[in-house]
């Protein structure tokens, strides 16, 4: 009796102990993965979270069945205790010790099945992880040769393929050229493959993914003379920006002798579209770098123009009509005046540039002092003494007219004192080009470095640059201002159940009621991603509850509008600037956005 007794103290431990141990097994590889998540921010698709729950499934079909065992197997302990203490046993024992040792092998079958399932949660953590790595590296990138290189890089090591490569798209040429290229030991770079001739056509086509598990067979597969595949077996992916494929990414050689699946189709349309809008920041990029190059080289030739002119001028003084015959065909402006600037002639495209007649100028009617912009003015004259005064002295300049119908242009200026060959000054000349649309394009990429091209507000580098100047003024008039940081609340899951779309619908009407909470004199922008700051000026004397009330009433506003998908918030702290203990922005900044987060652990909590 106290056999049965001390059995069934021992039993009741054991079940206690093998429940902890079953609780450990299910929830600590769980609780270590929604760290990781967390940590990391990483967004789960459909997808993921399919596959994780029928991992969590078959861990918990495990866990069930290693319970069944332990019982079973403390039933066959109880009958030979039984059988030690004397006590009648069924001759059924060695059924069930055989019965034992076939669970056991199905157990070490259940264990391997297990170690298994956890490899496959593991590598899709690390595949998580790699995207999540991929978009934060993607979005520092702004060489789209560099950003593919590195997409390759991921691509080979989620993937295990032993050969990749990157073919550009070039449309004009009906060609791919190889961007880059591992695995066969020599360097392709730049080399081209007729699109007709490569597999990777197919991708290009039909705007889908390639995935051949034997490339001998599969009609799909064009074989030529160009670099190898490496194993029958290969994956090409198309690499879109705005809707068009823009390149092609192929995989070959898995290792281990292994075919590519849907799995790596999968996980390789993940990765390329979380960096898609990157892949535009970077082309958009590549296209301004472009445009700068034409404009150095329109510059070049200009300077090429100029100095023709010049030389033109030198060999045409003895023939005053072949110089004017010059002349009339200039797309510029020549002019020639005496040393004390009174005006002898213009030629050129003079009506064209300004609307007034080369005759208006020579009679000073007006005069071409009165056409300098009036903010001009004072610049353009600290020169004149010495082109008066110095023989030979020349100089060049950039400047605003106001033309006849009272749009201002900008020009280039050469002028010159032209000396005889003792040496005497014995007029000025000079000639102006107008530069007004190199201006223009100038003030538009300048515009683009400092915008957020989602919302139109301030970028972060545009934020900066107007605060730190705003902060100089507030020192000099003892003027104190208020730094408020917002953050859109709620950003992932709008992303995660509407959609990116609808995202970024929601930056944007975060952006306009910034616009009607605040004055336009104030500095708005988007920091980055959902973050905003205002830096309200003038502000020492307001409350500055003030201001966010008047920002959550018309967050409200919004709200209660007809149709609305989903309620919009925004968590606000606010930093003060006070002239009398100046700070650096950097420091507003900080202190503005851990009220900020304050804010929102009170709403969540």
């Amino acid at each position: 009796m106290a056999l049965r007794i001390m059995g069934s103290m021992e039993g009741r431990e054991l079940r206690y102990k093998l429940s902890v141990i079953e609780f450990l097994i299910f929830a600590l590889p769980f609780l270590v993965l929604l760290f990781i998540i967390y940590q990391s921010d990483i967004s789960l698709n459909f997808v993921h979270v399919i596959i994780i729950g029928v991992i969590l499934f078959i861990v918990c079909a495990g866990l069930i069945i290693l319970r069944q065992v332990f019982n079973r197997f403390f039933d066959v302990a109880m009958s030979m205790k039984k059988a030690a203490s004397g006590d009648q046993v069924s001759m059924e024992i060695r059924n069930d010790v055989a019965e034992l040792r076939d669970i056991s092998v199905a157990f070490n079958r259940l264990m391997e099945k297990f170690e298994h399932t956890t490899e496959e949660l593991s590598q899709k953590t690390f595949e998580l992880v790699s995207i999540k790595e991929l978009t934060e590296i993607a979005s520092k990138i702004l060489d789209i040769d560099e950003m593919l290189g590195l997409l390759l890089d991921k691509s080979m090591a989620l993937t295990g393929a032993q050969i990749g490569s990157v073919y550009m798209v070039d449309a004009a040429s009906q060609q791919f050229r190889i961007l880059g290229m591992k695995g066969l030991g020599k360097d392709l770079r730049n080399y081209r493959i007729n699109m007709a001739d490569s597999p990777a056509t197919y991708v290009l086509m039909e705007k889908k993914a390639l995935l051949v598990k034997d490339a001998d067979s599969d009609p799909r597969v064009i074989r030529k003379d160009y670099p190898e595949c490496g194993s029958p077996s290969f994956l090409s992916m198309p690499i879109f920006i705005r809707d068009e494929v823009a390149a092609v990414l192929n995989l070959a050689s898995k290792g281990g002798n292994g075919l590519f699946d849907t799995n790596d189709e999968q996980i390789l349309s993940i990765m390329i579209r979380e960096i898609g809008f990157a892949l535009e920041n970077a082309q958009l990029h590549s296209r301004i770098k472009l445009h700068m190059e034409d404009l150095k080289k329109h510059a070049t030739t200009l300077e090429k123009e100029i100095t023709e002119r010049n030389r033109a001028e030198q060999a045409l003084r003895e023939s005053e009509e072949r110089y004017r015959s010059f002349l009339q065909k200039f797309r510029g402006i020549a002019f020639r005046r005496t040393i004390d600037f009174a005006p002898i002639f213009f030629h050129g495209a003079v009506e064209e540039i300004t609307g007034y007649t080369a005759e208006e100028f020579v009679a000073e009617n007006p005069a071409w002092d009165q056409i300098i912009h009036p903010e001009d003015f004072l610049k353009i004259h600290k020169s004149k003494e010495n082109i008066r005064s110095i023989p030979g002295y020349s100089t060049e300049r950039e400047y605003r007219i106001v033309c006849k119908d009272g749009q201002s242009r900008w020009v280039h200026e050469l002028i010159q004192n032209v000396r005889d060959d003792a040496g005497k000054s014995i007029y000025i000349h000079g000639s102006l080009f107008d530069i007004s649309d190199r201006k223009h394009m100038e003030e538009e990429i300048m515009a683009l470095s400092m915008t957020d091209q989602l919302t139109g507000l301030h970028n972060r580098r545009g934020f900066l640059t107007l605060a730190e100047h705003q902060l100089k003024i507030a020192d000099r008039t003892k003027k104190g201002m208020q730094l408020f940081f917002a953050d859109l609340d709620g950003m992932k899951w709008i992303n995660d159940k509407m959609g990116h779309k609808e995202g970024d619908n929601a930056l944007m009407e975060v952006a306009t009621v910034l616009k009607d909470a605040f004055r336009s004199s104030d500095i708005i922008a988007r920091m980055g991603g959902d973050e905003f700051a205002v830096l309200a000026i003038d502000t020492s004397k307001l409350n500055p509850e003030i201001l966010t009330n008047r920002l959550h009433n018309q967050l409200e506003a919004l709200n209660n509008r007809e149709n609305r998908k989903f309620r919009i918030s925004v968590s606000v702290g606010c930093a003060y600037y006070d002239p009398e203990k100046p700070s650096a922005i950097d420091e507003l900044m900080a202190h503005a956005d851990k009220l900020m987060y304050e804010e929102k652990k009170k709403k969540k909590s």
